[in-house]
């Protein structure tokens, strides 16, 4: 991680003998050789996001950039003025700055010089189907089913897609039978919930012992926490990532 980031810094032109540290403080990773010693928490938030700016600026004139953020509405206060500063960056450069937020998320740069805004509407009836057969690997889906996940989904294709994702978990129900039902979950919340439930008691133990960590927290804690179970939170890793 440190060769790629003081290789990033040099391809961008920055020398600065605190840039490399700064970087690595945002990956998490350690700094044995690149300590910040005498820096408050506050410093370095400032720093690292005047050095994000200037190296995504430096980036940008070598080659074009597109940056892609999801779900605006979720970010904390230094986040959001990171992205303030790159929407509202006055110098010329060839980026693309690609942010998704739910409607009632109001952005501070939204309605500048350099912006548009494009509102989403609900994904159509029929595109929605073609997702759901597609997600299932079928052609034809029992019409109670599909018209149940429509209908739950309200046109929102995130939870389309996980909808047909708990579905396809359970297999209680044969989805190309006729006479197929489907008990759907209302909301994401309890959506979620069903597919903790499904997990066997070792892995929702890890997810308490997270829960009660923090919204934010790198793996060994949890481990550590969860010893000797610790073979579980990469267990639950995984299976993240298989969905």
């Amino acid at each position: 991680v440190s060769e790629k980031c003081a290789r990033l810094l040099a391809q961008a032109g920055i020398d600065d003998e605190a840039a490399l540290p700064l970087l690595l403080n945002l990956l998490c990773s350690d700094l044995p050789e690149h300590p910040l010693p005498g820096w408050d928490p506050q410093l370095i938030g400032a720093r690292t996001r005047q050095l994000l700016v200037q190296l995504l600026a430096r980036l940008s004139t070598q080659r074009p950039l597109v940056i892609v953020l999801e779900d605006l509405q979720w970010a904390d206060a230094p986040a959001e003025e990171l992205v303030r500063r790159l929407a509202e960056d006055p110098e010329p450069a060839c980026m693309l700055l690609l942010v998704s937020f739910r409607p009632d998320y109001a952005a501070a740069w939204a309605g500048g010089p350099n912006t548009v805004e494009l509102a989403l509407a609900p994904l159509p009836d029929e595109a929605c189907r073609q997702l759901i057969l597609a997600r299932l690997g079928i052609q034809v889906a029992a019409p109670q089913v599909e018209s149940e996940i429509l209908s739950k989904a309200e046109g929102n294709p995130l939870f389309a897609e996980e909808l047909v994702q708990y579905f396809s978990a359970t297999a209680s129900v044969p989805h190309t039978q006729p006479g197929a039902t489907l008990p759907v979950p209302s909301t994401v919340q309890d959506l979620v919930m069903a597919r903790v439930d499904r997990l066997p008691e070792q892995l929702r133990t890890v997810l308490r012992t997270a829960a009660v960590v923090g919204r934010r927290f790198g793996g060994g804690v949890v481990q550590r926490a969860c010893a000797p179970d610790g073979a579980a939170v990469e267990d639950l890793e995984r299976q993240e990532h298989e969905d």
